[in-house]
């Protein structure tokens, strides 16, 4: 989290901060921005970096927060009435992950992202793009779904958030192939309902 003197400066300049490491982390991938890239682009003295961040990981966490507010925006658009189980809605929500962010900015800050994730975060998804700490955000959004359609199948509160931060983690895996295979939108649907549903299928 940024410091106290980050959220003292002027608004503008917060913004521009925003704004330079969307372009950064949306041209380069998370290990390929330095600290001397970010204060080059923002026009910012190198010991003002540290003076609001931490480090290079607390900068890209602010940065990806405006990509979190907007995903779940969306997410609980897309679940508004929505009657499936869950793995239906994954699937859903995977479709339109592959095709809303196709070929601009914000596409590649996702993309670049789930990366990061696996390879930064793997086995510690807590404060996520879908798992966030916050009372409000995608985890619980994904968790008000029934997991499955068999009402005699019931789980409890930590198997339906082991069985969701595995279904994540095979969303996050297959989102990354599919781009860097570049598979069609066809394709790519296919190949995440194939391996979502086998999920489904092993805990019926």
């Amino acid at each position: 989290m940024p410091t106290t003197t980050y959220f003292n400066i002027d608004p503008l300049k917060q913004k521009k901060l925003i704004d330079v490491g969307v372009q950064l982390f949306s041209k380069n991938k998370y290990e390929e921005v330095d600290v001397q890239m970010v204060v080059k682009a923002a026009l910012l003295p190198r010991g003002s970096f540290y003076a609001y961040f931490v480090d290079m990981e607390d900068y890209y966490n602010l940065v990806i927060s405006s990509l979190r507010i907007e995903r779940i925006t969306n997410v609980t658009e897309l679940a508004k009435n929505y009657a499936g189980n869950l793995f239906d809605f994954l699937i859903v929500l995977f479709k339109y992950d592959i095709t809303q962010y196709e070929n601009n900015e914000r596409q590649l800050l996702l993309q670049h992202y789930f990366r990061f994730l696996q390879t930064k975060r793997l086995g510690s998804l807590e404060g996520t793009i879908y798992h966030p700490a916050q009372e409000k955000g995608i985890y619980l959004i994904l968790a008000s779904f029934k997991i499955v359609d068999n009402d005699l199948v019931k789980f409890d509160d930590a198997q339906k958030a082991s069985i969701i931060d595995f279904a994540m983690s095979v969303y996050l895996s297959t989102y990354n192939l599919c781009l860097h295979n570049h598979l069609s939108e066809h394709e790519s649907l296919s190949l995440f309902t194939e391996r979502i549903k086998i999920i489904e299928k092993g805990i019926q």
